[in-house]
């Protein structure tokens, strides 16, 4: 009996690339709390933990970008674009 093996592809991810990167909020973060965004690439949507840069509440929907990672959280600043706006031009980058 012989055995045929497929190598799978494989996507290797890191939180450290998505360094600049814009990304949708999908759960509120209150002031001084934590929220979830979701960024989007080729090869799908990944939640996110997040808090924002200045302690600002940031509601859900708003769009905005990632400036820095402190472990498996994602730090945001809010963006002056709306997150309807990217949508209509094709995706979140």
């Amino acid at each position: 009996v012989a055995f045929f093996y497929r190598q799978q592809a494989t996507t290797t991810f890191s939180l450290q690339e998505l360094r600049g990167r814009l990304a949708e909020v999908s759960v509120a973060i209150p002031a001084d709390g934590l929220g979830y965004v979701v960024v989007r690439d080729a090869t799908g949507s990944r939640q996110l933990l997040a808090r924002s840069t200045h302690s600002a509440m940031i509601p859900t929907g708003h769009l905005v970008r990632i400036t820095d990672i402190v472990g498996t959280t994602v730090v945001v600043e809010p963006t002056e674009v709306a997150a309807q706006e990217i949508k209509h031009e094709g995706g979140i980058p």
